[in-house]
C-alpha cells in the first residue's frame, strides 16, 4: 500500500504541476516540461528509494540476515537518476504525441462542472415554470441557454485537442521506452539491490552498475520474459476490478525484483533448505 499511495501522489503531482504549467493552454511546451521534471525529480529521490528499500525487506526476511547497507540512499538516487536519464527520450517522444494532453485534461474538468450547472439551472427553470413566474422563468431559461452554449464551444475546444494526437509518434514513443526498459533491466534493478546488500561489496556507484551488469548477464531475455509476465498480470487484474490489482497485481510484480535477484545469485536453494 505505501507503494501504491506514492504512486498515486507522484500521478497526481505530475497531473497538476502539468495543467498548472500549462495555463489557459498558451504553455503547452511548459506543461510537458514542468511534467516531466516533476517525475523525474519525485521518482528519482522519492518514490524509487522508497521502493528499493521496502523490496530490500523482503531479501532481509527471506534470508532471516541483517538489514539494508546503511548510508546507500544518496547512491540509489544517483543510480535511479541515470536509469531515468536513459527513459527521457521516450517520455519526451510520448509527451510530444499529444501536445495537448494538459489542455484535453482542463476542459475535461471545465466540461464536468458545465454539466453540472447546467443541471443546477434546468432545475431552477422547473420550479419556475411550477411557480408560474415570467420573470423567474424568463431568466433561468437564459441562464440555461447561456451554459448550453458555453457547454457546446467547450465540446468543440476539446475536439481540436483532440485532433492534434499523433499516433505515430505515439508508438514511437513506446517502442522507445521498451528499448529502454530492456536496457534497465540489463543493471538497474540489480545495482540497486546490490547497493543495499550487505552480501555485496558495492561501496560506489560504479561498482554497483557493474554488480549489476554482472548479476543479469547471460539472462536478459528470461528477465524480460518474467517482466512481461508479471506486468500482464498486474494489469488485467487492476483491469479486471481494482482491488486485487492493488492488492495482488501491483505486489506481484514488486516482489519479481526480489524473487529474481535470488534466482540470479542462485540464493533459492540455500533459501529452500
Amino acid at each position: 500500500m505505501p507503494v501504491v499511495l506514492l504512486l498515486l501522489i507522484e500521478w497526481v503531482g505530475q497531473t497538476g504541476v502539468g495543467i498548472w504549467a500549462t495555463g489557459d493552454g498558451s504553455g503547452v511546451l511548459a506543461g510537458h516540461i514542468a511534467s516531466i521534471a516533476f517525475w523525474f525529480v519525485f521518482s528519482s529521490l522519492v518514490v524509487s528509494p522508497v521502493v528499493a528499500y521496502l523490496l530490500y525487506r523482503i531479501v532481509r526476511r527471506a534470508r532471516q540476515g541483517p538489514g539494508a547497507c546503511a548510508g546507500r540512499y544518496v547512491q540509489i538516487v544517483v543510480l535511479v537518476l541515470i536509469g531515468n536519464a536513459c527513459l527521457l527520450p521516450g517520455v519526451a517522444i510520448m509527451a510530444a504525441s499529444n501536445a495537448n494532453q494538459y489542455v484535453e485534461l482542463e476542459l475535461s474538468w471545465d466540461l464536468i462542472t458545465d454539466a453540472l450547472q447546467l443541471r443546477q439551472n434546468a432545475q431552477k427553470e422547473r420550479e419556475a415554470h411550477a411557480a408560474e413566474n415570467e420573470k423567474a422563468k424568463q431568466d433561468a431559461h437564459a441562464e440555461l441557454q447561456k451554459e448550453l452554449a458555453e457547454i457546446q464551444g467547450t465540446k468543440e475546444q476539446l475536439d481540436i485537442a483532440k485532433s492534434s494526437q499523433n499516433y505515430g509518434l505515439m508508438c514511437g514513443g513506446i517502442l522507445v521506452i521498451s528499448v529502454g526498459i530492456v536496457f534497465l533491466l540489463t543493471w538497474l534493478p540489480w545495482s540497486i539491490m546490490a547497493s543495499l546488500d550487505p552480501e555485496e561489496n558495492t561501496s560506489d556507484v560504479q561498482s554497483a552498475i557493474r554488480r549489476g551488469r554482472e548479476i543479469a548477464a547471460g539472462n536478459l531475455w528470461p528477465i524480460v520474459g518474467v517482466y512481461i509476465i508479471t506486468l500482464v498480470i498486474a494489469g488485467v487484474s487492476t483491469a479486471a476490478c481494482l482491488l486485487p490489482g492493488l492488492f495482488f497485481g501491483i505486489p506481484l510484480a514488486l516482489a519479481m525484483v526480489p524473487g529474481l535477484y535470488f534466482c540470479l545469485r542462485g540464493e533459492l536453494e540455500h533459501i529452500d533448505t
